[in-house]
């Protein structure tokens, strides 16, 4: 109710008071009452505008406060998403990198075993090479370790062997030779035939091993034989 509402609800008050025959003092309390009346109305009215302003201006913060939760919200949200894909991103790298590191460890196992078995292989053919009684007990050194190549040192063991002790023998015939020719040549009797012949008046003009057997003085020598 506003003031001229209530002005006109006091005017027909005052005719009904006239009409009721009331005194002046009568009207003048009755119409001060109802002054009162309105006023403490309009206080409680104006108190409850007051505390409905102060209920939206309370209402519009708490909205404000939670759209900007909201707001946070959401962005907490797609934080922890982006965090997330990042995990499992770095998850998959983690991932890919054990088993790389794992690949590359049973590639390092697998080349220590070869290299430890090539190792094994180049004893055996060192083996082969500076021992022929193990060479010539076949593959004595470890059969997985032995190889073709140790084989082939062995058989190159054995005709260096051969190749020696023939030529042991080549030597030793060689060395008897000449010594021996060495003898016949200082023996008497070969020098009386040579004598004899050339006084008879011969000649020898046939081929002779001159070059020969110095060739094989210096071999002899060379090898610590006599010259």
């Amino acid at each position: 109710m506003n003031r001229d509402e209530f002005e006109e609800l006091l005017y027909h008050y005052g005719a009904a008071c006239e009409q009721a025959q009331l005194t002046g003092a009568d009207y003048k309390q009755a119409e001060g009452r109802v002054l009162a009346a309105f006023d403490a109305q309009a206080a409680e009215v104006e108190a409850l505008r007051a505390e409905r302003s102060s209920l939206k201006g309370d209402l519009g913060d708490a909205q404000s406060e939670t759209r900007a939760a909201e707001v946070a919200a959401d962005h907490q949200r797609e934080r922890a998403k982006a965090a997330e894909r990042t995990l499992e991103a770095e998850r998959g790298v983690v991932i890919a990198c054990v088993a790389r590191a794992e690949k590359a460890e049973a590639e390092t196992e697998a080349l220590r075993a070869e290299r430890d078995l090539m190792l094994h292989k180049v004893i055996a053919c060192g083996v082969a090479a500076t021992r022929p009684d193990l060479s010539r007990r076949a593959k004595d050194y470890g059969g997985k370790w032995d190889s073709p190549q140790a084989e082939s040192v062995r058989k190159v063991v054995e005709r260096a062997l051969l190749a020696e002790s023939l030529l042991a023998e080549a030597v030793g015939a060689l060395r008897g030779l000449v010594t021996r020719l060495d003898f016949v040549h200082e023996s008497a009797s070969y020098r009386g035939v040579w004598s004899l012949y050339a006084v008879h008046g011969g000649r020898y003009e046939g081929p002779k091993y001159i070059d020969e057997l110095a060739n094989a003085r210096a071999l002899l020598a060379k090898i610590g034989g006599t010259k």
